[in-house]
């Protein structure tokens, strides 16, 4: 797990966020989220949570890794 570190005093929703920081979209920010691979606190939460900069907010880096394609048998 890797630690995000927010710069938000105003709590903002977590998926928001994390689409700005992460730079991946909000559906696939919203499907980490859900499938555990984003913690707040230490915890899963709910997409909608609000979050700031006094939660610590971690995430699995490679949940977002795009699989490598065997080019090697795709005929011609």
């Amino acid at each position: 797990m890797k630690t995000i570190a927010l710069n938000n005093e105003t709590p903002e929703r977590l998926d928001k966020i994390l689409t700005q920081t992460l730079n991946f979209s909000r559906s696939k920010i919203q499907k980490a989220i859900k499938q555990g691979a984003i913690l707040v606190d230490g915890e899963a939460a709910p997409t909608k949570l609000l979050v700031s900069s006094e939660n610590m907010v971690e995430y699995d880096p490679t949940f977002f890794v795009i699989p490598e394609i065997d080019r090697t048998n795709i005929p011609n």
